[in-house]
């Protein structure tokens, strides 16, 4: 979909290693029409040729990654590095275990996970924890993998995306390592045309669905 989902963090480690690359970002309709044909029908998926098509979004971020170079070499760098892209697999869980719900249950429920002392809000510090460094990123001072999840959760955050969430209560000030990293990211040369064209792609969008809430209000006032 057309906004900073599960798929990311693959399309960072593709910019940052200058791999090419199909973004192809769907519509919902264009989805429900092809869901059927996916694998476990769902998104992201990678093809790779004619014969392969790969789900699972972890094991597209590691292989993006590894054709980058960005998985650490060393044993216990990937454990670290695997252990961050974990915990960020935790925070989308905690956020999208409520989707279901009904309206006032959902916003109860978020509402209560990503209060104080709820298992959102702990996860979130765990997180700001474990890659709070002297160094530039989370595992040194060369990007990793597991800086490009720091990103997607910061991303995720930052979205309002998921209602009952406010994305202002996160800030450089709430979560300095978070944003020390998002910054050291955006500032990376390799990825300054893929940030470039994703905000012309988001100010466009923008524009498109203020021009139809527009007309749609004028259509209810002819109304």
């Amino acid at each position: 979909f057309d906004g900073p989902g599960r798929a990311e963090p693959a399309r960072l480690a593709f910019a940052l290693g200058k791999i090419p690359f199909e973004d192809e970002r769907l519509k919902p309709e264009e989805f429900a029409a092809m869901k059927k044909d996916l694998p476990l029908g769902q998104v992201p998926v990678l093809a790779v040729g004619d014969d392969i098509v790969v789900t699972q979004s972890h094991a597209i971020a590691r292989y993006a990654a590894k054709l980058a170079n960005l998985v650490p070499e060393d044993p216990i760098e990937a454990l670290k590095a695997d252990e961050i892209v974990s915990c960020s697999e935790e925070l989308l869980n905690n956020l999208i275990a409520s989707m279901k719900l009904p309206d006032e249950e959902r916003l109860a429920a978020r509402k209560q996970a990503f209060g104080p002392g709820g298992k959102g809000a702990t996860a979130i510090q765990y997180f700001e924890k474990l890659i709070t460094s002297d160094s530039k990123f989370a595992l040194g001072d060369e990007i990793t993998i597991a800086d490009l999840f720091v990103h997607f959760h910061v991303a995720l955050l930052k979205s309002n995306f998921f209602d009952g969430l406010n994305g202002d209560d996160y800030t450089p000030e709430t979560l300095p390592s978070h944003f020390k990293i998002v910054d050291a990211i955006k500032a990376d040369p390799r990825l300054a045309e893929y940030f470039e064209e994703r905000e012309k792609a988001e100010k466009a969008k923008a524009e498109a669905e203020k021009a139809k809430a527009e007309v749609d209000e004028s259509s209810n006032a002819d109304a």
